[in-house]
């Protein structure tokens, strides 16, 4: 990956909430900036689809390390259910880039567009992006599921909500590697 990488500012629009069972950010100590935020990480858990049919492949835990500035570790395990474990490791680590923001085009032309407007709010944005070169805009790939879960976040109350997401996700409990041991299905 060229460039910073801001791992907490880029994944934690994606984290729902404190509470959320799925995906959890861990700031690090949070320096940000030209200097990335080294000691951060991501825990990000999902279901792999197949591209090419509505099959699914499997299910995903995924643990990301900011090494530092421009470095990211990605850890894996996974539970294949129509793919082998490997297949699935394989197309979850090709997704990791996207996810990082790495896909990002245009922001050359955007900063022109700010520096050429002028304006009070186009300014403030323009510093702010010079302050943040390593916050990017991530693409989890999951579509559906985002749709899904907005939809029923307007439909229901916010504890009907929590409940109904924790509950989704207990079911895979079994599924998780054990904690105690180091390395389990990781790599």
């Amino acid at each position: 990956m060229a460039g910073p990488v801001d791992l907490p500012r880029t994944l934690g629009i994606i984290q729902r909430g404190s509470g959320d069972p799925a995906f959890r950010v861990d700031p690090g100590v949070w320096r940000g900036g030209a200097a990335g935020s080294p000691g951060a990480g991501a825990w990000a858990c999902f279901r792999m689809w197949s591209p090419q049919s509505s099959r699914e492949l499997g299910q995903v835990l995924l643990r990301l390390d900011q090494l530092d500035v421009s470095r990211v570790r990605a850890r894996l395990w996974c539970a294949g259910v129509e793919a082998s474990s490997e297949e699935l490791a394989t197309a979850a680590l090709e997704r990791v880039p996207a996810l990082l923001g790495a896909e990002d085009e245009g922001w050359e032309d955007f900063d022109l567009l700010l520096d050429a407007l002028g304006d009070d709010q186009s300014t403030a944005l323009a510093r702010i992006r010079r302050r943040h070169p390593g916050v990017r805009l991530p693409a989890t790939g999951q579509l559906l599921d985002q749709l899904v879960t907005v939809t029923l976040e307007q439909k229901v109350t916010h504890d009907q909500a929590r409940h109904a997401g924790v509950s989704c996700c207990a079911g895979m409990e079994s599924a998780r590697p054990d904690r105690r041991r180091t390395g389990c299905g990781c790599r």
